[in-house]
């Protein structure tokens, strides 16, 4: 009523001008209404948006489909600067392309093309993030460092994105992981196998999946075959606890343990299977290695599984599979005859008569 009063009080022009005021004040709150209402649903758009490019990155990501994963999850970060998940994926999609990266020849430019996309956003979470976010950023610029240094930047320090991390989150899974292969790298970290040990024990006490403690085992297994012979028996021990706790390893990875193991060695080395491995370590890690390579065509494989057989106490048996060797293998070369026929001589009273 009072407002009617104040509306109808004055003169004629009085009043029109109250009634024109007042009706755009109330168009004004009108259309007020109308853009808080388009900027809610803006808003609400953008996030729907973002959660499909979002999603879509991780299937991509899933297939190792790393470019497009990392298209995505930076037209979610463009899309809306604002999103912390969108900023976490893309950090995400950089760290996981990084380790996975695969290039040829040093100097290859495709190298360097992944690596000047990815570093901007590394460096943005080792500086802004907290915690161990900021851990795993130092890290993956030190994988970042370490690639650069194999690619011919030897001037660099490797080692000190991996320590920056460490002090941050001490258990880091990737710079204990990712520090430990510097140090046995050739001609790089200049480590010690016990050191290595350290950060490879910590790496793995720090996986909460089986991805990331195949993450682990997977670099523990490169870092040691990238010395060769050097650390084939750490490369039988890490075998025998990989078959132990149902780890996996590409066949690739476990034909080359078996080359650099007893390949090399050759038929004199079954001689010495237990001068640096026990015989159950042995027994645990030779099955697991040749899992699905056919072993059964491969004599001095056979042979193998025939000494750890004897290892275990079973000489007849033994001497019943080195018979078989030389009987199905008649083209076996010198080596392999001279080795099986010493054997057999050495164990006659357990030979069986045909």
């Amino acid at each position: 009523m009072r407002f009617l009063n104040w509306l109808k009080s004055g003169t004629p022009l009085a009043v029109l001008l109250k009634v024109v005021g007042t009706a755009s004040a109330l168009i004004s709150l009108f259309l007020g209404i109308v853009q808080v209402k388009n900027v809610v649903t803006k808003w609400r758009s953008g996030q729907a948006a973002t959660r499909e490019l979002l999603a879509a990155a991780d299937f991509k990501l899933s297939t190792r489909d790393y470019a497009q994963a990392w298209a995505l999850a930076t037209q979610a970060v463009d899309s809306f600067p604002s999103s912390d998940s969108a900023r976490a994926k893309q950090l995400s999609v950089a760290m996981a392309w990084l380790r996975d990266i695969r290039f040829g020849a040093p100097g290859d430019p495709s190298f360097s093309v992944v690596a000047d996309k990815l570093t901007p956003v590394l460096l943005r979470a080792a500086s802004r993030a907290r915690g161990r976010t900021r851990a795993d950023a130092l890290a993956h610029l030190g994988w970042l460092t370490f690639l650069k240094w194999r690619d011919g930047s030897r001037g660099l320090a490797v080692a000190e994105p991996y320590r920056q991390a460490l002090a941050i989150d001490p258990v880091n899974l990737y710079a204990n992981a990712m520090l430990a292969h510097w140090l046995l790298y050739p001609g790089g970290g200049g480590g010690t196998l016990e050191s290595a040990r350290h950060h490879f024990a910590r790496a793995l006490g720090s996986a909460t999946t089986a991805d990331e403690r195949q993450f682990v085992r997977y670099w523990q297994a490169t870092a040691l075959i990238n010395r060769n012979e050097e650390f084939a028996p750490e490369l039988i021990r890490l075998s025998a606890a990989m078959a132990a706790q149902g780890d996996t390893l590409s066949a690739g990875d476990r034909s080359r343990i078996l080359w650099l193991a007893y390949t090399l060695p050759g038929w004199t080395g079954l001689d010495h299977l237990t001068d640096s491995v026990s015989a159950t370590e042995q027994q645990a890690a030779f099955p697991w290695l040749v899992r699905g390579l056919d072993a059964e065509r491969n004599p001095l494989y056979r042979a193998v599984t025939a000494r750890l057989t004897e290892l275990s106490g079973d000489t007849a048996r033994a001497v019943v599979s080195y018979q078989a060797i030389l009987k199905e293998f008649p083209s076996l070369a010198p080596p392999g005859k001279a080795y099986l026929a010493s054997t057999l001589k050495s164990r006659q009273r357990y030979a069986t008569r045909p």
